[in-house]
């Protein structure tokens, strides 16, 4: 069947990098049939990871994209994330971790593809995302915060104010098409695209699942990962996507909701890390064992299969030839218990349960992916600052206690409750809800008199202070962000105040503390902070601030906040993320030895509960 050509990625290329210069090297021919992606006139095998340049520092992405290329990928692929890119209608941003540009163009040095989906939203547990409203989840992923301002906008549709720029290709423009996801999940063999004329793609293989705040850590077993992909491909697939194949970290308030936590990892082949921070037995194997060895492997297998599985369209059920003598093929148990013996063109094969062997030659095993030559690796972090040095010097420290309830007179008055993101514009993670209460002297005799509040929230947290002592903190979870807070709480005769702060997802917004810049570098040494050896602890919405000397060597390095409550950290005025150390994950659970045969999901197989 003839192919089909799609200028779609360098048209794309063109409208993203609007204002920069590309330095082209030369011009490829990117086509597809029924079986592959053709470039340069050849169908081709690629084998696709996620990797998000927002979620890691310019400097890592070097070291990320050659250990994925050692693991046997073709191609990176990436969201683009607009609401960081247009924070503000027509004011962009491409500097930092947002440069997109030096993104592709290192994985361009590394002699890899790149995947672009330019959205426009960014499905990746990714701020602005799953907002519940009312009873039902209204989903608006990666957008930015002002398009929902829009008066008549629709998310995730045909909708003509997304056409109010005139540069789709009806209208004159360079654009042909926006991409629609295609297969998404733990398994895609039995999928098929909806022409006979298309390739079958997988564009997101969960090599994992993301962390939530007060959940176990999911874990999926690279049997099973490995099964899955042998699977696309036995059926006749021929470009499969790791989501994650490196996850890295939620900086700022870039993760989504519900109480998704900084650490994006996902389980992936390359820890968050870049395993800079462990120590191997072997420095030839510096990558989460045995997934990474594990796939690069099964990568190599297939890559001898090629010729084959480009060549034609499988003869028999797993059995693709190039010429008559010619062939490769894939032996699959699909049972979830019981081990298999099959006789194949005369020879008699070992099949464990829930796996695939792949023959180059249609008569040697390469590899089969229930059997795992890989050593399991074991983490070892070494501790360059304790606490205790910390605190040892207590003219490094310094505070500062936030208000509770008003702080400005940029409040203002409403006479019910406001949706969290609408207020703040999506600029905090913090909205105060503050009220008084009269109490006559001749309805309550005495000083005081107990009462009981009752808040239902849609959630995220709030804290609930009383004459502006802290009474009580609520919070949902991920997979029921609202919440109910019964408390019993004292009143005093005459004027109480009542301040409630809403947070997480992210009426005064925000803190005094963000508003005076107190995460900023230059104020590392403003006269707001207080010094002394009394440092406050265990108090409820404090600043702290310590100075210190950076470690030797040029290494990254991991903030321990285990001591701490629940709040966000900044290093040099660089926000790392939002911490929640004493939210524990449910103490059941969890299984020291998860089954990999059968079918896989984010509940399967957990670690580290309580």
């Amino acid at each position: 069947m003839g192919s089909k050509k799609v200028r779609v990625i360098a048209l794309l290329v063109v409208l993203v990098f609007e204002g920069f210069y590309w330095e082209k090297e030369h011009s490829t021919t990117v086509t597809y049939d029924h079986k592959a992606l053709v470039i340069d006139g050849k169908r081709q095998i690629l084998q696709s990871g996620s990797i998000h340049y927002p979620r890691s520092t310019p400097e890592m992405w070097p070291d990320i994209i050659k250990k994925s290329k050692e693991g046997g990928l073709d191609v990176i692929e990436t969201y683009v994330f607009w609401n960081y890119h247009e924070p503000v209608k027509g004011k962009y941003y491409f500097e930092g971790r947002f440069n997109l540009v030096r993104f592709v163009k290192t994985v361009q040095e590394a002699g890899l593809l790149v995947h672009l989906r330019i959205g426009p939203y960014a499905c990746a547990e990714w701020n602005y995302g799953f907002v519940s409203i009312t009873c039902f989840l209204f989903v608006m992923l990666g957008f930015p915060v002002w398009l929902h301002f829009i008066p008549g906008i629709q998310f995730r549709t045909t909708n003509n104010l997304f056409k109010d720029e005139n540069l789709f290709a009806s209208q004159g423009g360079p654009i042909i098409l926006v991409q629609i996801n295609t297969c998404n999940g733990f398994y895609c063999g039995r999928f098929s695209p909806n022409s006979p004329s298309k390739p079958k793609m997988w564009t997101e293989n969960y090599s994992g699942w993301f962390l939530a705040f007060g959940n176990a850590i999911p874990y999926r077993h690279v049997e099973d990962l490995g099964f899955a992909v042998a699977r696309f491909f036995e059926t006749g697939g021929t470009f499969p996507n790791y989501y994650m194949y490196f996850g890295g970290t939620n900086f700022g308030r870039t993760a989504g909701g519900p109480l998704v936590a900084t650490s994006y990892d996902y389980d992936a082949p390359i820890d968050e890390y870049v395993d800079n921070l462990l120590q191997w037995l072997s420095s030839e194997l510096p990558y989460k064992q045995p997934k990474w060895s594990h796939l690069r492997d099964l990568h190599k297998a297939i890559k001898l299969c090629e010729e084959h599985l480009i060549s034609s369209d499988p003869i028999q059920a797993h059995i693709y030839s190039k010429t008559s003598n010619d062939c490769a093929a894939f032996l699959a148990n699909y049972d979830s218990s019981l081990d298999a013996n099959v006789t194949f063109n005369g020879n008699s094969y070992f099949l464990p349960a829930w796996s695939v062997s792949i023959l180059p030659d249609c008569k040697n095993v390469i590899s089969n992916t229930a059997k795992v030559v890989a050593q399991r690796n074991l983490q070892v972090i070494s501790s360059a600052h304790s606490v205790n040095e910390l605190l040892r010097a207590p003219s490094a420290w310094s505070w500062y206690k936030e208000k509770v309830g008003i702080w400005s007179n940029n409040s203002f008055v409403e006479s019910g409750l406001l949706e969290h993101i609408d207020t703040t514009k999506d600029t905090s993670d913090y909205l105060w809800y503050t009220t008084s209460i009269n109490v006559e002297e001749d309805i309550m005799p005495g000083k005081e008199k107990d009462y009981l509040l009752h808040i239902e929230s849609l959630g995220h947290a709030a804290l609930v202070f009383v004459n502006k002592r802290l009474q009580g903190f609520g919070y949902g979870n991920h997979e029921d962000e609202s919440f109910n807070l019964t408390k019993k709480i004292t009143f005093h005769h005459g004027n109480n105040t009542l301040d409630v702060l809403s947070m997480m997802i992210g009426l005064l917004v925000g803190l005094e503390g963000e508003y005076l810049g107190l995460d900023k570098i230059s104020l590392a040494n403003g006269s707001l902070w207080t010094q002394g050896t009394a440092l406050p602890v265990n108090h409820s919405l404090i600043w702290y601030k310590v100075i210190f000397l950076a470690p030797e060597g040029k290494g990254p390095l991991a903030l321990n906040l285990a001591s701490m409550g629940k709040g966000q950290a900044w290093v040099n005025g660089q926000s790392i993320g939002r911490y929640w150390t004493v939210y524990l994950s449910p103490s059941t659970g969890c299984t020291d030895n998860c089954d990999y045969r059968g079918t896989y999901d984010p509940y399967k197989c957990l670690k580290d509960c309580g």
